[in-house]
């Protein structure tokens, strides 16, 4: 009796990693959607080496930020204006979001 009790419970525990799973899946393809979606404004991009810790103590990392251009209506002239802006992309090879926070993918212990 109990032994059938333990597989019904790793049969209904398989069933809900395996629904974890269809979960995860297009939520972490939405992430990089996202991610493309930023880069298709790219004019061009740029990498350099940036310190993350202290002057005592640095932490060297390479840092590659997108640059683009964007539009406002001047109230006054009417013209448009351009300024030129860049936006942090990957910070050591990893992506990241706009603020510089690196970009968290959703795992089945996340559920």
């Amino acid at each position: 009796m109990k032994a059938t009790h333990l597989v019904k419970s790793n049969n209904i525990e398989k069933q809900i990693i395996k629904q974890k799973e269809k979960v995860i899946i297009p939520l972490n393809k939405i992430i990089d959607y996202r991610y493309k979606q930023r880069l298709v404004v790219a004019k061009g991009f740029l990498e350099e080496e940036r310190n993350f810790g202290t002057k005592k103590e640095p932490i060297m990392k390479i840092v590659k930020f997108m640059q683009y251009d964007d539009y406002f209506t001047d109230e006054d002239t009417g013209e448009v204006v351009t300024v030129k802006r860049h936006e942090k992309i990957e910070i050591d090879g990893e992506k990241c979001d706009h603020f510089g926070n690196l970009i968290k993918y959703y795992t089945i212990d996340d559920l």
